[in-house]
């Protein structure tokens, strides 16, 4: 049976579920950082091999990718944004002098946020 919640049974297992947690973490940043540099520094092909032999890689990545952004002081991403919605205000408004035609094209490895916010 579960400990009373004052125990020091159950502070010690509620230690060890931080920990757990804790160590989980480290591991899956890890995992990313090992998977970046595979990504970075292979060949393409090498790379498209690795995904296609073990497809849980992609959402490990992209798990990973969402965590070391979080943890950015700023996301490029937002930047981008930014300077995209006040373009897009400037040649609303009739901007003074022709803006040149535009096209932005998202090719990051994140979650198409970039995409997915332009389109909205």
């Amino acid at each position: 049976p579960p400990a009373p919640a004052g125990s020091a049974s159950a502070a010690a297992a509620s230690r060890s579920t931080a920990l757990r947690a804790k160590l989980l973490s480290q591991l899956s940043s890890s995992h990313f950082r090992s998977l970046n540099e595979s990504l970075y520094s292979r060949p393409s092909a090498d790379s498209h091999a690795l995904f296609r032999a073990d497809p849980s890689l992609f959402g490990a990545y992209h798990e990973g990718y969402r965590r070391q952004a979080a943890a950015w002081p700023w996301n490029p991403v937002d930047h981008a944004l930014r300077r995209i919605r006040r373009f897009r205000t400037l040649a609303a408004a009739g901007a003074p002098g022709p803006l040149p035609p535009t096209a932005v094209a998202d090719f990051g490895c994140g979650d198409a946020r970039l995409a997915v916010s332009l389109l909205l």
